[in-house]
């Protein structure tokens, strides 16, 4: 049985051997047969030169002469090719980098016209029928002229021949005739043959709907596939990258960091955006290149030509963005800015930034990078306000509206007022008019005056009533506890009355009761004049200014 097996492993041994063996010979011999065929070609050309060289040797004119000679250039130039190939095939090895390449230029013409054949060719192709017709009515009109001309002229030969006498005149006038019926005969029968190949095409040709649906169908059969797989690998290729550079900016070691982003990582945040452009449209070039289409090929060399010029008056442009996403513009990421009127701070910078104001309801705003431009950011100080009230909070604005704050966007503010009716103000309308938030305590002041005959207790006994009288009558409209603090001081000796200023300054809580304690106040302090029996004068300055008028025109009487 060992026998067996070690007599298979040396059969199949030798056989491979003897395979490779003949795989070797039978390669050689197709290089011998092939080296063969060349040298016969090379005996056949030398034959093909020789015999040219003594044509042109012979030639008697230069015409001839010149003929010859492009022939003879052109066997030279196959008889190079068949050496360079015979050399090829007998060393396996190209003769093209040991060939001195220091004439070569480059020709930026002659680049231009390979790039553009294939589009031009394919362009002439579908317009090839329709030029083909227009070619040959225009042969038939051609020929139609040539013909009328023919015919004119054997009627002027026909009608002056009657009147030629000399034989020899009439001689040549018959040759003459001869030779435009040549002409005549040979435009009739030229005519014939293109109205018949016209006829043919006409009747060949299809509708424009009909060319139409060929010629896109013949477009998707070829290159609607090649360039359907290359719009899908761009966008392919582009949706992935952004969804690695998204997906590693949310997990990775950046996004943990409560501080601002570091510099290194704003730099291969710009990077890897130009990145996923440039190697999406890599991968689409390589699609194309890989199908072997060099119209579409063509066709997006011109596109990114164009690109490249377009983005050479877009690069300042360009630049100006890449210094605001690597945080060295004027705007920085969490800093406070004003954009729109409003607050906001910048909490992500990047081609798309995002702003968001913490007081505000939908308080986020995405903006590209172009709007910016003309902002300029600083640094947020310790405690400042984003917004001067909140949702729920008693306002009052410098048009005297006064209401609480139902909802506050980045869009509108609405409030509702007392009685129910409801005001909405533009955003940054409702800041520039200064609102108090009432919710936050507030403080109300009143001007009451008493009597000059008070003047002796009016520093004194006044004050300390009227203070004690505020505070009893207070406590009935609001609780105590909502009463911060109330001050009674003597303000000025008046025109005709003792001004004293009363300040009550109020929780926030009852910031709803606004106007009814500021009338509170004033009703309060009658009430402790009427108590104590303190008279409230009369505004005396309209009275003197009253009798003054009185005294001139009585003056002024005749």
């Amino acid at each position: 049985m060992k026998t067996l097996a070690w007599t298979i492993v040396a059969i199949v041994f030798s056989s491979g051997i003897l395979w490779a063996q003949l795989g070797g010979r039978v390669e050689n011999a197709n290089e011998v047969l092939t080296l063969g065929s060349l040298a016969e070609s090379l005996v056949s050309v030398d034959v093909d030169i020789a015999s040219q060289r003594q044509a042109l040797d012979d030639a008697s004119t230069e015409a001839e002469r010149s003929s010859l000679y492009e022939d003879l250039q052109a066997l030279r130039e196959k008889r190079r090719k068949l050496i360079n190939d015979f050399s090829s095939v007998a060393t396996g090895i190209e003769l093209t980098e040991f060939e001195n390449s220091e004439g070569h230029r480059f020709d930026l013409a002659k680049e231009l016209n390979e790039l553009l054949e294939p589009i031009v060719r394919e362009l002439k192709d579908v317009t090839e029928q329709p030029r083909v017709i227009e070619e040959l009515r225009n042969a038939v009109r051609t020929e139609e002229r040539r013909l009328a001309t023919a015919n004119e002229a054997l009627s002027k030969i026909q009608e002056i021949e009657p009147s030629i006498q000399v034989d020899a005149t009439r001689a040549r006038l018959m040759a003459l005739q001869e030779e435009w019926e040549g002409r005549a005969s040979d435009a009739r029968n030229r005519l014939s043959v293109l109205r018949h190949q016209l006829d043919d095409m006409e009747a060949k040709q299809q509708s424009v709907f009909d060319a139409g649906t060929s010629a896109l169908t013949a477009f998707f059969r070829s290159r609607g596939r090649n360039l359907f797989l290359t719009i899908t690998t761009f966008f392919g290729v582009f949706f992935l990258l952004r969804f690695l550079q998204r997906y590693v900016e949310r997990v990775g070691p950046v996004a943990k960091r409560k501080e601002r982003t570091p510099f290194a990582a704003r730099l291969l945040h710009v990077a890897f955006h130009v990145f996923t452009f440039v190697g999406a449209l890599a991968s689409a070039m390589i699609v194309l290149y890989a199908s072997g289409d060099w119209v579409l090929m063509g066709l997006a060399i011109i596109m990114i030509a164009g690109l490249v010029l377009a983005a050479k008056n877009a690069l300042p442009r360009f630049l100006e963005q890449a210094r605001l996403v690597l945080n060295l513009g004027e705007v920085r990421e969490g800093e406070r800015l004003i954009f729109d009127g409003i607050p906001w701070k910048v909490e992500r910078l990047s081609f798309y930034t995002t702003l968001t104001n913490p007081e505000l309801t939908g308080g986020l705003v995405r903006l590209p990078l172009r709007q910016l431009g003309n902002l300029i950011s600083r640094p947020i100080a310790e405690g400042e306000l984003w917004f001067p009230c909140r949702a729920g909070d008693w306002v009052l604005l410098s048009d005297d509206t006064r209401g609480r704050v139902l909802t506050q966007t980045p869009e509108m503010v609405h409030l509702v007022l007392l009685g129910g009716t409801k005001v909405s103000y533009p955003t940054a309308d409702f800041l520039s008019l200064s609102p108090k938030n009432l919710s936050a305590n507030f403080r109300l002041k009143s001007v009451f005056g008493i009597d000059y005959q008070y003047q002796a207790i009016a520093t004194t006994e006044v004050p300390s009533k009227l203070w004690k009288k505020l505070m009893t009558e207070l406590v009935k409209v609001i609780d105590r506890e909502h009463i911060i603090d109330i001050k009674v001081e003597f303000k000025q000796a008046g025109a005709s009355s003792l001004d004293y200023e009363i300040i009550a300054d109020i929780d926030g809580a009852v910031a709803s009761k606004y106007e009814m304690l500021s009338r509170a106040l004033q009703r309060i302090s009658v009430d402790a004049c009427n108590e104590n029996g303190w008279e409230i004068p009369f505004t005396q300055m309209t009275v003197h200014h009253k009798r003054s008028q009185d005294i001139e025109t009585a003056t002024s009487r005749p």
